[in-house]
């Protein structure tokens, strides 16, 4: 059942991840590249590696 969580959590991290790239893609010219420089380019172990190092 872990491993069913797991995948579950990596595919909603990976989800919120794409949908804020594709709004920053629908904000007109030089906003869009602004936006996209924001954005959380961690993959979902590196996120998982540094959540798991705080504790």
């Amino acid at each position: 059942m872990l491993f069913i969580s797991a995948c579950t959590t990596e595919a909603w991290y990976e989800g919120v991840r794409t949908g804020a790239e594709n709004e920053c893609r629908n904000q007109p010219g030089s906003a869009a590249a602004e936006c996209l420089s924001r954005l959380n380019k961690k993959t979902y172990q590196e996120y998982e590696k540094e959540r798991l190092g705080a504790k």
